[in-house]
């Protein structure tokens, strides 16, 4: 590809830019293929001085090889070894990856380094006192990454000026498909929900595109605390939250793209209220009937979680004949999962054939949970009488 070298002159503040008739040079530039793959670069960044340059076109463009240098799978570096073209029509084609000849350090061309541009680009039209250089990255300016796109200048000296990267309609961006959008969270849902048992529930969640993992945003209740960077490729986890009783507890989550970008927040809300369950058994000696008769009567079951304290009441069914039941003390149990026996119950006048004694436990909120004793039909049959959940 042959294109004019343009003779650039500074004067008193004005550019005068000038093709010299038929004593311009012309340089020949490497090859560049048409429509070159791989580009992934977009827009038109602006000079006051030499006006728009753009960053890609039929054939050429910038291609970004975008890497993880320090280990944790994200992108912070990115060369441009292989299309660093740019055109603008006053100055001709700018190189963003020379190779010598640099006016200080960095000593390379332009690069992506932990979310900035760094390093040199060249218009290869210099020549006549001007040396086309432009900086990338200086000690009170600086050109960062902000999603898809840069913001901030590049500095072209005298001739081109302050380069403006970004505008209202207007920017140096990045191709999408560099992984650089962040990824909503799509289905974040819990199953079970409620949760009835100490076994938790799982929650999954499915990411709107390609992502390098997830962010725990805030304490989950019974699983990681906030911070914990969860592995992209596997979009579920099992939490155990302790019995709430019937409350609500919120997990958040975002997604974490392939430059560290966070997503938007996603919720989902989970009800955790455990069911109490287990066998209670009423002694055999029921079979004597007295009208104040003393027995032991004993539940073993799952309670919920060992952070709460439950209160077990004995209650009367209303059944006819039954006019009382009561034991000498109420029990307080913590932690969970142990076996309770109450002494001294007593059926008052129970002299029928027909008794059900129930259990009715009490969380520190007062939310009441009942389970059933059963019941035997006949006192001389002697039978061990076991709930039913």
């Amino acid at each position: 590809m042959n294109i004019k070298y343009f003779t650039v002159i500074g004067i008193g503040g004005l550019l005068l830019i000038a093709t010299l008739g038929v004593s311009f040079r012309e340089k020949i530039l490497p090859t560049v293929s048409s429509a070159p793959a791989g580009t992934n670069v977009q827009g038109h960044i602006w000079s006051s001085n030499v006006g728009w340059t753009k960053l890609t076109g039929p054939n050429y463009g910038l291609q970004f090889n975008f890497s993880d240098t320090s280990g944790d799978g994200l992108y912070n570096y990115a060369d441009l070894s292989n299309n660093s073209w740019a055109w603008n029509s006053n100055i001709g084609w700018i190189n963003f990856n020379p190779t010598s000849g640099f006016p200080s350090v960095p000593a390379h061309g332009v690069r992506y380094v932990n979310g900035n541009l760094e390093g040199w680009a060249r218009a290869t039209a210099n020549g006549g006192g001007w040396d086309g250089w432009i900086k990338f990255g200086g000690s009170q300016y600086s050109a960062t990454r902000n999603g898809c796109s840069f913001e901030g200048y590049a500095w072209g000296g005298d001739v081109i000026g302050w380069i403006k990267l970004n505008g209202a309609n207007y920017g140096f961006n990045l191709n999408p498909s560099t992984g650089c959008e962040t990824v909503d969270i799509d289905d974040f849902s819990a199953d079970p929900n409620p949760v009835k048992t100490d076994a938790g529930t799982t929650l999954s969640w499915t990411p709107a595109g390609e992502v390098n993992g997830f962010e725990v945003v805030s304490d989950w209740l019974g699983g990681p605390p906030a911070g914990t960077i969860l592995p992209g490729g596997d979009p579920a986890i099992r939490v155990t939250p302790p019995d709430l009783n019937g409350g609500i507890t919120t997990y958040d989550l975002r997604t974490i793209n392939k430059f560290g970008d966070r997503g938007p927040v996603e919720t989902v809300d989970v009800t955790v209220d455990y069911e109490v369950s287990g066998t209670c058994t009423l002694p055999a000696n029921l079979n004597t009937i007295d009208t104040d008769r003393a027995f032991d009567l004993t539940f073993q079951g799952l309670y919920g979680s060992p952070e709460n304290s439950y209160t077990f009441e004995l209650l009367e069914d209303g059944l006819a004949g039954i006019r009382d039941i009561e034991a000498d003390q109420d029990l307080t149990q913590s932690p969970a999962g142990d076996t309770f026996t109450w002494t001294g119950v007593r059926v008052l006048d129970g002299d029928i054939g027909q008794i059900e004694v129930r259990v009715q436990v009490k969380d520190e909120s007062g939310d009441e949970k009942i389970i059933s004793c059963g019941q035997t039909t006949n006192f001389g049959d002697r039978t061990i009488i076991e709930a039913t959940p």
